[in-house]
């Protein structure tokens, strides 16, 4: 099958700066998966070049078949990282999804009928029909979330693409945005997102790309979660367990906190001791 999107050679450089560099990916019509990387390692980058946003240095960007110059051609739409957003701005949840149509148009019309009935099926389809009228600095992170990923979605588009769509989340929310993500990726949309939350990639991702500068690794988290990958790709010391089939990653404990080095000033002992009920 014909990749939708595909990288071949793909380098950036800013200045005398090298941010990616020898970057091949296949991205199929359908696909689920995650960048991940530490800040720093190239994703936003990566994912700038994939909308059209950044033209790579060197290398080629295939979409729909065509290369670079009509990678237009493929429509995306971009969900940023709602921390950079300013939530006092006075409006509503049906405007911020109408910019979805009307970004490329000049002046500020009311919708049309027909765009209004298109921005409620997509408020339905992300479970916020009765909120259109409603300011969007008064909803909660993860209502605002879904309101941007709504405005991307209004147009139809190919690819949905996603900055950090979880950060700042609590478990709750952080799980709701990515049930939600897989539900639109089985009714056929294409997603990719950058995250830094390796965990629930693992759980709710079946295709991971792993960045730094260039790609460590691909695959499903099954096989791409291994320390040696992990520890190249974040240039840590991590630890990766297996439990009932599922993965996990975490940083290798330290002896560095106060509590750790210095002990009680009044007892001599630490602050508490873990075998102690």
């Amino acid at each position: 099958m014909e990749p939708q999107i595909e990288l071949r050679g793909v380098a950036y450089e800013d200045g005398s700066r090298t941010i990616l560099e020898n970057i091949n990916v296949h991205i199929h019509q359908g696909q689920f998966l995650a960048l991940l990387g530490p800040n720093g390692s190239g994703k936003t980058t990566l994912l700038k070049i994939l909308l059209g946003a950044l033209a790579p240095s060197r290398g080629t960007v295939i979409a729909a078949g065509a290369d670079a110059g009509a990678r237009r051609a493929l429509p995306f739409g971009y969900v940023p990282q709602i921390d950079r957003v300013d939530w006092d701005f006075p409006v509503t949840v049906e405007q911020v999804v109408w910019m979805g149509l009307r970004r490329r148009q000049a002046g500020w019309p009311w919708p049309t009928r027909r765009e209004r009935r298109r921005i409620q099926d997509v408020l339905a389809q992300l479970d916020m029909p009765d909120l259109s009228h409603k300011p969007i600095g008064a909803l909660s992170g993860g209502q605002q979330q879904r309101v941007f990923i709504a405005r991307a979605l209004v147009a139809e588009p190919a690819v949905l693409v996603l900055d950090e769509p979880t950060s700042d989340m609590d478990v709750y929310g952080t799980e709701a945005t990515l049930h939600l993500l897989a539900r639109l990726n089985q009714a056929g949309q294409t997603i990719v997102m950058s995250t830094h939350d390796v965990n629930a990639a693992a759980a709710h991702l079946p295709w991971v790309i792993c960045v730094n500068r260039t790609i460590v690794a691909q695959g499903p988290p099954s096989e791409v979660y291994r320390k040696d990958i992990l520890d190249r790709t974040y240039r840590s010391d991590l630890v990766v367990t297996r439990r009932n089939g599922q993965v996990f990653v975490y940083e290798t404990p330290h002896a560095h906190t106060l509590a750790d080095v210095i002990p009680d000033p009044v007892s001599g002992h630490a602050p508490f001791d873990a075998e102690q009920p």
